[in-house]
């Protein structure tokens, strides 16, 4: 029989409407609710017993963080680019990556937009390594890259982070950047610069110089507030 939800006044109400209608309803103790229940959503920083929605939720969220945008993992690649992960949601970006490569070599990095690189010769990047107990620097204003590896080192395992800045706005890119690997002893590489242009941005690109490498990407973006 199906659930009644009114009733005409003065007509005779058969038990069994009464136990269909009252059946479906839920418990005032520990209901189960099906559907899609809806509730008043509480005022911003509301803290009671009231029920929370998950519009309350997520306006009462934490107000900075990382969000992961993109995981991007590759194999046996010579290039590896990354395409609409800048937005203009987020000013500030953080990119974890790593990798081994097939061969010993060095690898770049460009910013790129519409599935282009960006190859103009107005990368301005300054690098510092540190091999044992030495330390070596290099800097330069007019580059169609960066070289963020700093080598060319051995085929074991990179790993690092970039910062980006403003990647997606109508100003300069900037980016920080600290990679790792090894030899015979460990080796750091930290690089810092701007794109001197004020070109906007959604993506980049990690290039292997010679051979090929194998390696996952993961992009996040800062809150902005």
């Amino acid at each position: 029989m199906a659930v009644r939800t009114s009733f005409t006044a003065g007509e005779v109400i058969a038990a069994a409407d009464l136990t269909d209608t009252f059946g479906s309803k839920g418990n005032l103790a520990s209901p189960a609710f099906t559907g899609t229940p809806t509730a008043p959503t509480a005022g911003l920083g509301t803290n009671s017993t009231q029920l929370a929605t998950t519009a309350f939720v997520l306006a009462n969220g934490p107000a900075s963080g990382l969000t992961h945008i993109n995981t991007t993992t590759f194999s046996a690649v010579s290039t590896v680019s990354l395409n609409d992960v800048f937005t203009t949601t987020y000013d500030f970006y953080r990119v974890l990556f790593e990798f081994k490569p097939s061969v010993a070599t060095n690898h770049t990095m460009r910013v790129r937009a519409a599935g282009t690189d960006n190859t103009s010769p107005v990368y301005a990047n300054i690098s510092q390594r540190q091999y044992s107990t030495a330390v070596t620097q290099n800097a330069g204003s007019a580059g169609t890259s960066i070289d963020f590896t700093y080598g060319p080192w051995g085929t074991e395992q990179y790993i690092g982070n970039f910062e980006f800045f403003n990647p997606a706005k109508a100003s300069n890119t900037g980016w920080t950047n600290q990679t790792a690997t090894w030899t015979t002893s460990a080796i750091q590489i930290f690089n810092s610069g701007f794109h001197k242009s004020t070109s906007i941005f959604d993506g980049f690109s990690l290039i292997c110089a010679a051979g090929n490498f194998t390696g996952i990407i993961r992009v996040y973006g800062y809150k902005n507030s």
